[in-house]
Formats: structure tokens, sequence, C-alpha cells
């Protein structure tokens, strides 16, 4: 089975498909959050991710909280819900 950082990877840089659970696990999906975030926001977001990707070899989230510690301090407005 592949990793988030590989399934992440192979979304942001081959043009692959992303499972639902990955893309909203990593914030990538808009309508999960508590107040919907405009699209320079997700942007943002987007590009922040692909960075991370590049830089990490484990990137493994559980959480909201955990996205954003990773993320830094400009990323306080992501805030959203993990489905189960």
């Amino acid at each position: 089975m592949s990793s988030d950082r590989d399934i992440l990877f192979d979304y942001f840089f081959a043009s692959r498909y992303i499972s639902r659970f990955v893309r909203d696990k990593y914030g990538l999906n808009p309508t999960l959050y508590y107040m919907r975030p405009d699209q320079d926001k997700m942007k943002k977001l987007t590009d922040k991710l692909s960075e991370h990707v590049q830089k990490m070899e484990n990137l493994h989230i559980e959480s909201c909280q955990d996205l954003k510690h990773i993320l830094g301090k400009d990323f306080e407005w992501v805030d959203y819900e993990i489905p189960k």
C-alpha cells in the first residue's frame, strides 16, 4: 500500500488520481471546512503541501491540528474535520 506522501507526490507531480480519503485528510476538500476557504487560500495550501511532499520522506497526519503544525502559522485558517 502506498504512503500518504507517495499518493500526494503522484497527485502533485505526476497528475495521478488521489483518493477521497487522502484528499479529505490533507484539507484539499474545501467542502469539509467549517468556513469554506476561497480559491487563493486553497491554492496556497496546495502549494505548501507540494513543497512538504518534496522535502519530507514521511508525511502522515492524524488530525487537522497535525496539518496546521506542519504548515505553520500562515495556515491557522485551516479548520476542517477529517471524515471517519
